[in-house]
């Protein structure tokens, strides 16, 4: 979900082009930023981190 990092108000569910709501298992975050999308996610049972990026 996002949320406005200022007051904490439910802002809304990311969606795809088509309506649905994005899910992606073991997501822990998404930042946006410049036009960049950051995201961390819990891999392996999330036993390990990643970091990455979407240009």
């Amino acid at each position: 979900n996002i949320y406005n990092p200022t007051n904490g108000s439910f802002l809304g569910t990311p969606k795809d082009i088509f309506g649905i709501a994005l899910d992606f298992d073991g997501l822990w975050s998404l930042f946006q930023d410049d036009g960049n999308v950051y995201f961390t996610a819990g891999i392996v049972d999330e036993n390990h981190g990643i970091f990455g990026a979407i240009f």
